[in-house]
């Protein structure tokens, strides 16, 4: 005689259902948690580094571009760092420019190129381009438009919210005063650097006209009238008063960012 499985009550079956059911729904509520949660670190993360990376001197700090982020945050904390390397760099390059200027005018180098100092006077031009250029640059990464457009929508996966989150790290009211006094001071900057230029040429035009009245040491230039040495001179103080307003602490060399 063969014997009458016993069926599973249907009460078992519904219990063990809801059982599994509450523990996907707890499952998929920590993970959930767990995501916020690194999310919200990711975050506070990306705050400081930023934070740190762009309340630096633009003349003067360290703007290595390392990323400490993951995922759309680091996608944002690369554009915003290397928006920031970007400008720092040509904020150094004018520093740099206005460091030469003056060994234009070494003993030296005067002899080797006289009586038409063509060398010096092709090196003035070329500073003239590259300082143009430069400044150029400058004012180009602290416009509006290209700021708030540093972000790709098609490579962020929410872009609204981290479009959000991203002008509000990097584009308060304060970062944008400083954006708008960076580009003032580069533009005063650039007028005092192309004064100082131009008066380079004006002393080399002289000491061309007056080649004959001239000797050259090493380090010295010799001149065979006061009056000739006189006007050389004042050549000499109107260039120290414009490297004087160069190197104002109102000019670009002070640029900084307040911190987020």
């Amino acid at each position: 005689m063969k014997k009458k499985r016993k069926k599973k009550p249907i009460k078992v079956i519904v219990i063990s259902f809801i059982i599994l059911l509450f523990a996907s729904i707890l499952l998929f509520i920590a993970s959930a948690f767990v995501c916020a949660f690194k999310d919200l670190k990711q975050e506070d993360i990306l705050k400081q580094e930023i934070t740190n990376f762009i309340s630096q001197d633009l003349a003067t700090g360290n703007f290595e571009v390392e990323i400490k982020t993951k995922g759309d945050y680091a996608y944002i904390e690369r554009a915003v760092k290397n928006h920031f390397k970007n400008l720092s760099e040509n904020v150094k390059s004018v520093n740099d420019y206005n460091d030469k200027l003056s060994s234009y005018l070494e003993p030296e180098k005067l002899q080797m190129d006289r009586p038409n100092y063509k060398a010096a006077h092709n090196m003035v031009n070329n500073t003239k381009i590259k300082i143009k250029k430069t400044m150029d640059n400058i004012k180009d990464l602290c416009k509006e438009e290209k700021i708030k457009n540093l972000l790709d929508k098609n490579k962020i996966d929410d872009y609204k919210y981290y479009y959000d989150f991203y002008i509000q790290l990097i584009y308060t009211k304060e970062d944008q005063e400083m954006f708008q006094n960076t580009a003032k001071k580069v533009e005063k900057t650039s007028k005092y650097m192309n004064e100082y230029l131009e008066k380079i040429d004006q002393l080399l035009y002289y000491l061309e006209e007056i080649d004959k009245q001239i000797q050259y040491t090493k380090e010295h230039v010799y001149f065979e009238t006061e009056e000739a040495l006189q006007k050389y001179k004042n050549f000499l103080i109107e260039l120290d008063n414009i490297t004087e307003k160069i190197n104002s602490k109102n000019n670009i060399e002070e640029a900084k960012i307040d911190s987020v």
